[in-house]
């Protein structure tokens, strides 16, 4: 009889160890999912502030003048987004386009 208490002692903890690892699991794949969420969230408002940056230049030298700037100078040499101007023929109206790449 003691031979078998041994048995279910050994099985039980065995058992247990495994609960204990799938939920050790679980927990990681829900840390690691939480991770790349907000790395993800990171780099959507770094892309979004790059463009508003973008904008913000575009706008600062399209004011002064009022009219499509020839070319367009750097505002800061950091910012991954280039602006330029277009002109819509149809309507006669300047856009402004965004572009990644580097300025210089």
């Amino acid at each position: 009889m003691m031979k078998q208490s041994g048995v279910v002692t050994l099985m039980t903890t065995g058992l247990l160890l495994v609960v204990g690892l799938i939920v050790t699991m679980g927990a990681y794949r829900a840390a690691l999912y939480e991770i790349k969420r907000a790395q993800n969230e990171v780099e959507s408002r770094k892309a979004y502030w790059q463009a508003e940056g973008g904008v913000e230049c575009g706008v600062a030298q399209f004011i002064p003048t009022l009219t499509m700037p020839e070319s367009v100078t750097t505002c800061d040499a950091g910012i991954e987004i280039v602006p330029s101007f277009t002109l819509d023929e149809s309507t006669q109206e300047i856009i402004l386009l965004l572009k990644r790449g580097l300025m210089w």
